[in-house]
């Protein structure tokens, strides 16, 4: 895990949450999540569009201040 200086909190957040999230939604589309893991990705710009199958990205600034800091 990379983690920028100070968003220790954010990231562990994040990655408690992230099952979470995926058993929510896949109960709710009545869908198992098709993958043995799932890659997170938060960063700051996306220079271009990347779609990829096991990992789920957002830009750091859409995410990350919805984490209550630790």
């Amino acid at each position: 895990m990379l983690i920028l200086a100070g968003l220790k909190g954010q990231a562990r957040f994040a990655l408690d949450h992230a099952p979470q999230i995926i058993d929510y939604f896949s109960e709710i589309f009545q869908i198992d999540y098709p993958l043995p893991k799932c890659d997170l990705l938060a960063v700051h710009e996306f220079v271009s569009a990347h779609r990829d199958f096991s990992i789920c990205s957002w830009t750091f600034e859409a995410f990350i201040p919805l984490i209550p800091p630790t």
